[in-house]
């Protein structure tokens, strides 16, 4: 009875939980941590994935470690085979009911309030921290991409846009980016499972 209690605080208290992948980066991963925790209002926990291919890296993660130790939770992979198996338990491990993943490149640069993306309903809404009017270049392709017809929302949610994956051209069209994208965690935990991948790139792509 009281570890359900324990594990029902923790879900009102965090709405939702972060996984970042980062590999070889710890000095990318550093700048994120940071950001987060200047910019980020109303924090919840991040989980750290990572993967060190040498001892300097490793190294170089454990510098990063003795920082954040007491902010964030980090998850070494066992080997450079194994991040399917160590992202599913730590996929099992999250209490929140939605989760989003960030790659250790990311930086937020402006202040930000997880509850107000965590807050939609993730059977009808895709919310994602990297969709913004300013991306009309494709650079995964290298091609421009133009702005997808955007639907208006009447509430307290004017300061946000909205449109159609499906009616979307490539970033516009692409919910399932491991890139600052909310997700239900039951619902990505059982994709997760279903598919087969050995990276962070391969996981988005068969997603």
């Amino acid at each position: 009875m009281q570890n359900f209690m324990n594990q029902a605080l923790h879900m009102w208290l965090n709405p939702a939980e972060g996984i970042v992948f980062s590999k070889d980066r710890a000095l990318q991963l550093h700048a994120l941590l940071c950001s987060y925790s200047e910019k980020v209002v109303s924090p919840v926990p991040l989980h750290i994935l990572y993967h060190a291919s040498t001892p300097s890296h490793q190294r170089a993660y454990e510098e990063v470690m003795e920082i954040f130790s007491d902010k964030f939770s980090f998850i070494k992979q066992y080997s450079s085979a194994s991040f399917k198996d160590n992202l599913i338990i730590l996929l099992d491990s999250v209490l929140a009911q939605k989760v989003f993943f960030l790659v250790d490149d990311v930086l937020f640069i402006d202040d930000f309030d997880v509850r107000d993306f965590a807050k939609f309903n993730t059977d009808k809404i895709v919310p994602s921290l990297r969709m913004g009017l300013n991306l009309e270049k494709c650079y995964t392709v290298q091609k421009e991409q133009p702005l997808p017809e955007l639907m208006s929302r009447a509430g307290s949610d004017e300061d946000k846009i909205f449109w159609k994956w499906n009616q979307g051209v490539y970033d516009w069209s692409y919910p399932l980016s491991v890139d600052g994208h909310f997700f239900s965690t039951q619902e990505i935990a059982a994709m997760t499972k279903l598919i087969h991948f050995s990276a962070p790139n391969t996981y988005e792509d068969q997603l």
